[in-house]
């Protein structure tokens, strides 16, 4: 089953409730809050 036409049609559905700008505006607030929050719970180096 080719799944490249069901990956585009998730990737092309977004929230009309925030719409795409608003998304680009959580990306960054998500990358500020989980890039320095060390490992597993964010993106951050492990605690030694």
């Amino acid at each position: 089953m080719p799944w490249a036409p069901i990956d585009a049609a998730f990737k092309s559905n977004n929230d009309p409730m925030v719409g795409v700008d608003r998304q680009k505006e959580f990306r960054g607030l998500f990358r500020t809050v989980a890039n320095p929050m060390p490992a597993p719970m964010g993106l951050g180096p492990e605690r030694r």
